[in-house]
């Protein structure tokens, strides 16, 4: 039921419900819910926050294929906090 909540606040756009959602997803949580925690960080703009999560899970993944995604969600945040703009501003 969790994942269907994170994904429908997604969804809506509304990010804060998202990463509070998405409070304690780590290691064993789905791979969909991972990246929806880091761009819930990203869209309200805790870029930090954002690259500390992939960077514990770069770590804790090691050797995964299915964490392909991380080095864009690392360009993504690196962007972002390069900017200052956040993922929902038209210049991103």
């Amino acid at each position: 039921l969790r994942d269907l909540q994170i994904r429908a606040k997604a969804c809506q756009g509304n990010w804060k419900a998202v990463e509070k959602l998405c409070e304690g997803v780590g290691a064993g949580s789905t791979e969909k819910d991972k990246i929806l925690s880091i761009y819930s960080k990203v869209y309200l703009g805790k870029f930090d926050s954002a690259l500390d999560f992939i960077e514990e899970m770069e770590v804790k993944s090691s050797g995964n294929k299915q964490n392909r995604w991380l080095p864009v969600a690392r360009q993504v945040a690196n962007f972002g906090k390069k900017n200052g703009l956040l993922a929902d501003d038209p210049q991103y």
